[in-house]
Formats: structure tokens, sequence, C-alpha cells
């Protein structure tokens, strides 16, 4: 490739990617981002907290943990450390990451295609660039997992190719170390334990022994990654899969039952590919739900992809280009196929983002075609005569893709207004609305509102969970939230409804059964208060406010033995809580309890939870309160 042309080339990649994606640098943040950035704990320890990092799972809750991501977290407690919670620099970082992605496509596929035009690499490459399905990778700051999944898995194929070249062990131990860094990153790269060696197979001319020693290069980052799984993480692995992620997850169906779901969600991504239009946030549940033979896009995949397969298999000894972008792009879609495991969301565009690179090859080989250039030729001087017919398809194929990802990027601006423009196009999804209902119910619960507008806000709030209640009627926060909002507006009966229904529906949460318990309590029934309040807590011991309500139900209910046990448990696992610590001792003391307050008191003092200073502190006040009575 003529240097200017190669010059020409950065130039292009870098420009198009800051030109198309540039207004994403004033956007905010968006759908899901706390989890990563703006309530992460870990992360906002900086630096400092990057080794808690790599002991902790990506998301830790009290009702579930799962995910191990610590090179990504990582890479948000760096930023944080030097710029804060600053959306714009997160977004700029995003973009950064996939200018490099880009640079290193053309770099990989220019070496891959050494025997072909080198227009080949960066027509593919622009297609790529360009693809609007790769908006919620760029713009979602929390999907950076993604690019730097691929990021590194593009590092360990380069360091493959390297190596199969010279047989330097070095170039083997950067193939090791790039995976091991994207699996750190996220799993998504895991079917690039086939595609390198099928890279190699198709543009290599490797011996038997070089791609054995390649091969388990390959599968020692999956056996390290599953090390530091069992030996770092403090805390063992648990998701609550919900059946608006997914249906399957909890409908028990067979891998055969699967199978015409299959067909539709390879199909529905090939739809994507081809017309990315419309583009929204999340395709769970009821917006794309699961299919079975009946389905027309079941029998438009059978009829498209059993073809294109067969193609496929037809082509693979030919080791042509065509070949190794459908091979490209079956490979990295299988795991979102909902075949083998079911994908959470269903359909996401996220799951799209490599496999689009095999599509683009594919497509850009197509074009290419169509202007009848020999691409097949080393041609190293002067720029190519295109036919008019290729300028103009490839010229509005360009130009519409860039305007739609332009477009998209505003979507994306905040989470209120992707969620209200996304609601236009799948009002079924029941994930949708709950995001958007959870959004407003936050601002109702926590921010200093006018009363106008606050009930502005809890009325658009009850209609998006009450939207999500009548397309899945057995979702568990909406129930809770809207007995949480009812209760707000005084609606104590609707309130207690929904806190039962709650308690009733799939996977309650420890905060269910303590909301059911203080909306038993605020009815009179302390016995049904005093079971749920338990239920509570032997979900999650780590809420203080459970403890102190229970305390003074079972208090009211003149059972003082179980109020000293609730309370000396509290003080164990709250100590810092001290101007709450003698609540129940003045308590018994107004009520003259007398030998027992007195009682209570030394036993804190005998269990060292408390120091002797404040033991005579609270005896002076004990006696004082008999002596006012």
């Amino acid at each position: 490739m003529p240097k200017k042309y190669f010059k020409i080339s950065l130039f292009i990649i870098v420009g198009l990617c800051v030109l198309i994606y540039g207004n994403s640098l004033s956007n905010d943040y968006g759908f899901d981002d706390e989890y990563v950035i703006v309530n992460n704990k870990k992360v906002s320890q900086g630096i400092s907290g990057i080794p808690a990092l790599f002991k902790s799972r990506y998301i830790e809750s009290s009702t579930q943990n799962y995910g191990y991501r610590p090179i990504t977290l990582s890479t948000f407690a760096i930023e944080y450390s030097l710029f804060g919670a600053n959306a714009t620099v997160s977004h700029f970082i995003n973009l950064f990451l996939y200018i490099l992605t880009c640079l290193l496509i053309f770099k990989i596929l220019r070496s891959l295609f050494k025997n072909y035009h080198w227009l080949l690499p960066l027509f593919i490459t622009v297609l790529f660039i360009v693809h609007p399905i790769h908006t919620e990778v760029v713009d979602n700051v929390k999907s950076r997992d993604e690019i730097l999944a691929f990021l590194f898995a593009l590092l360990a194929l380069g360091s493959a190719i390297k190596y199969v070249r010279n047989l330097r062990l070095l170039w083997l131990v950067g193939v090791l170390g790039f995976m091991v860094l994207s699996f750190l990153s996220k799993l998504s790269a895991l079917t690039f334990l086939a595609v390198i060696p099928l890279t190699v197979y198709f543009f290599e001319n490797a011996t038997k022994k070089v791609m054995l020693k390649l091969i388990g290069a390959l599968f020692l980052p999956l056996i390290i990654f599953r090390l530091i799984n069992t030996q770092l993480i403090e805390t063992s692995g648990s998701r609550n899969l919900l059946f608006i992620e997914n249906p399957l997850f909890v409908n028990g169906a067979t891998f055969f039952e699967k199978i015409p779901m299959a067909f539709y969600s390879v199909f529905y991504y090939i739809k994507l590919l081809f017309v990315p239009h419309p583009l929204i946030s999340y395709y769970g549940y009821d917006y794309v739900t699961i299919v079975g033979w009946e389905n027309l896009y079941v029998w438009l995949g059978v009829i498209v992809l059993i073809p294109l397969f067969v193609f496929t298999i037809w082509k693979f000894r030919t080791k042509s280009v065509l070949a190794y972008g459908l091979v490209f792009f079956f490979v990295t879609i299988s795991m979102y196929a909902n075949l083998v495991k079911p994908a959470v969301g269903i359909i996401a565009e996220r799951f799209a983002y490599i496999p689009s690179l095999g599509f683009c090859i594919v497509i850009g080989w197509f074009l290419l075609k169509l202007s009848r250039i020999d691409i097949g030729s080393k041609e190293e001087n002067g720029f190519p005569k295109l036919k008019p017919v290729f300028l103009g398809i490839a010229g509005l194929l360009i130009i519409a893709s860039s305007v739609k990802v332009f477009s998209r990027n505003q979507d994306w601006h905040d989470l209120v207004t992707l969620l209200e423009r996304d609601l236009e196009i799948a009002p079924n999804s029941v994930k949708l609305n709950m995001l958007l209902a959870n959004d407003l119910f936050k601002r109702v619960t926590t921010e200093k509102l006018e009363e106008r507008q606050k009930d502005s806000l809890m009325k658009r709030s009850i209609y998006f969970y009450n939207k999500a209640l009548s397309i899945y009627p057995k979702h568990t926060p909406a129930h809770n939230n809207l007995g949480v909002l009812y209760n707000l507006k005084g609606d104590i009966e609707s309130s207690h409804e929904h806190f039962l229904k709650a308690s009733q529906d799939e996977n309650p949460e420890a905060k269910t059964y303590f909301n059911l318990g203080l909306s038993y309590r605020g009815m009179g029934d302390r016995k049904k208060a005093i079971e749920n309040l338990k239920k509570s807590l032997e979900m999650d011991k780590g809420n203080y406010e459970v403890y102190y309500n229970l305390m003074n139900i079972q208090f009211e209910d003149d059972n003082f033995e179980d109020a000293m046990k609730t309370n000396l448990e509290m003080f164990r696992s709250f100590p810092e809580n001290r101007s709450n610590t003698f609540s129940l001792g003045q308590k018994m003391a107004i009520a003259e309890f007398g030998s027992k307050t007195t009682y209570y008191i030394d036993l804190l003092l005998q269990k060292n939870l408390i120091a002797p200073q404040m033991y005579e502190n609270f005896k002076k006040q004990l006696n004082s309160s008999f002596i006012e009575k």
C-alpha cells in the first residue's frame, strides 16, 4: 500500500469516527451506568479500590452477585480518580477505545488480506465504523466492557498472526495475555478461541505443530480466568434471571424447543445488520418474545440461514475472503442465538458488535466486486478507478449510516430521553416501562420538589409501573414500588395490596418483606408485621431500619425478651449507630420496666457492646427518668 494512501486511510478512520460520534460527548450518563461508575462504591474509591475490584463481582447487591469484569471496572476507577464522575470524559474514553478498535481492525485486515487490493481492508473498516448497530456500545458508558473485550481479542489475533509468521515465543505469550485481558473485561470474545485458529487456517500456512501450540495457548486464558474466579473472588456468584429478561430462563425449554428461537434470533440480527432501524436500547419481553415454528421470522430464518450455512461450508476449503466473513459471523453470533444458553434481553445490539465485522467483510467484498476491481491483485500504485454504480451505492450507504448514527447519539443524550424515545417504538417492553418508572420513582422519593411537580411525576411513575404490570402481572419490583407510591399518596389500601402481591410474585427481595411488614404495622396487624420483618432479615441482615422497626413492634407487642434480642443484634451489626443504641432502654425506662431495664444495660456492658463511660452516663439518665416519674 502506498505510504500516502496509508496516511490518508488513517485520517479517514479517525476523522470518520470523530465526525459521526463527536456529538455523543455532550451526553449524560444513561442506561445502567450507575452500576459501573455513578453509584459503584468500589469504583468511587479510585485507583486505591482496584485491588478490591479484582476480588469482587461485577454486580454486587443484597440479592445477587454475578459477573467478573475487573479490567473494565478498573478503567472506571482510574477515570474516577482523575476526573470524578464526569460523563463527558466517560464518553470520550469510549470513543477513543472505539477509534483504537477500528484502527486495529484496519491493521489486521491489511495483514490478512496482504494478497488483495489495499482498498478492501479500508472499505470494510469504513463500513464497520459507520454501522449504526454500534451506537449502543459507543454511547452507553457501561458497554465499555464490549469495546475492551473485542479490542483485546483483536490484539490476541494480531499476536497469533505474528507468532505463526516468525515463531517467536513472545507473540505466543501475547496471545495468552491479551485473551486473559479480554476475558477479564467481559466474556463476549469467548468465540475468539475458535476465530483465531480459523483465521490462521484461512490466511496462513501454519504447520500442525504450530497450530497445536497456538490452540493450547488459547485455552490457557480460559483456565486462568476460571482460577481467578475461584481463588480471588470473595463472594459466590448468583443471579436471579427474570422472565422479562428472557422467558427461556424460566420456562424450562429443551434444546429442540429452542431451535425455532435460534433461527428467529440469528435472522433478527441479520435483519438489523442490513436495516438498522428502528434501534432500541432493550429488545426483551414483550417487544421481542419467545416464538415457535408458527412464527414467520422463524421460517424466513430457515429459508435464509440453512442455504447460507451450506454455502459457507462449501466455500470453506476455498479460503476466500467471502467464506472467512461468513465463518466469522456464524461463529461469533453463535453465543447469542438463544440455543445453547439464553441471552439476557433475548436480542441486543451490543451482541452484534463483534459479529458485525464478519457482516462488513461480506458486504465490503460484494460491493467492491460490483466495481469490478480485481481485489485479488496487490496493485500498489495509484487509486483504482471505481464504477459509478459502486460510488453511488457505497456513498449512499456510508452517508445514510452516518446520519443514522449521529441521530441515534442524540437519543442517548440521557436516560429519560432514551427511554421516552424507545417506548414510542416498543411500548410493550416491560423493561423499558420499568426503567422509566424507576427513574421517575427515584426523583419522587429522593428529590425536594414542589407539590405540583411531585404529584405529576408520581402519576407518570404509577402509569408506567401499571403499564409494565399489564404486560407481565407478576413483576415484583413494579408491585413493590407502586406500594411505596400509593403509600405516599395516602392510599393505604392500594399500597398494602401491591406490597402483598410483590411478596407473592417471582423472586421477592428483602425490601419487599420489609415494606409489607411496615404496611401490616400501619394496619395494626403486629403479628404479620413481625413475621415479614423477620423474613426480610433472613434475606438481608444489612438494613438497620429492619432491626429498628422490628424491635419497636416487638416492644409495642409487649414482647420485651425478643425486642431485647433484636436490639442486641442490631447493636452488633451497626455499632456506629450509637445515637439509637439505647432506644429500647429508654422505652423501657419510660414504661417503668425497672429491673429489666437495668438488666438490659448491664448485659450490654457485660458483652463489651458499650464503653464503661457510656454505661455510667445511661445509668444516670435511667435513674433520672425513674425519679421524674
